[in-house]
């Protein structure tokens, strides 16, 4: 009799410790896919484009990278040879391309990096100019672009280098720190 009662009770054991190495191997599986989901891309954009409209339904400022890698963890998009344009009503546009980026805080927050270049259109005051960095922050909602790396500033009649500097995209106003600027005279024959 006792063998009788043995075998079932042996084939209890077994499916007990099968149950618990079962459990141990699924829940190793579902630890290493959680810690790769964190570091590993969820969305991969090619010729990625952002846009945002004004309420008449012009054009405020757009965002283009060649290709957009979003990370889950830190919601953080990393950007390649990226693009950002604004517009505003009676100003020049500009424009700004870069090897790199990052977007965080839900879009509120591009940074650009990577032979940085910064350029806007002539108009019936002003000249052309452009603006070099390797490293500027934009906050879109806020129409700030800023770098706190050192600049170089080019324009038909003046070259200058700042420590660091402050653009508003809507006012057009901009603060330098520690300039050293170069007036490039009109009666100077090699201007172009």
């Amino acid at each position: 009799m006792r063998a009788t009662l043995l075998l079932p009770l042996a084939a209890l054991m077994a499916l007990v410790a099968l149950t618990f190495w079962l459990e141990r191997q699924v829940s190793a599986d579902a630890y290493r896919a959680t810690k790769a989901a964190a570091t590993d891309p969820d969305v991969i954009i090619d010729n990625f484009n952002a846009t945002k409209m004004g309420p008449d339904g012009s054009l405020k400022y757009r965002l283009n990278a060649r290709r957009m890698t979003h990370y889950p963890a830190g919601d953080t998009s990393k950007l390649d040879k990226v693009s950002f344009e604004s517009r505003s009503p009676d100003q020049p546009t500009i424009r700004v391309t870069a090897e790199g980026g990052t977007v965080t805080q839900g879009g509120e927050v591009v940074v650009m990096e990577g032979n940085v270049v910064m350029n806007a259109d002539a108009t019936e005051t002003s000249p052309a100019w452009t603006l070099s960095t390797e490293k500027l922050t934009m906050l879109p909602k806020e129409n700030i672009a800023r770098s706190d790396t050192s600049v170089l500033f080019k324009s038909r009649d003046l070259n200058m280098t700042a420590s660091a500097f402050t653009f508003n995209t809507k006012t057009r106003v901009a603060d330098l720190r520690n300039i050293r600027a170069v007036y490039i005279s009109k009666r100077n024959p090699e201007r172009k």
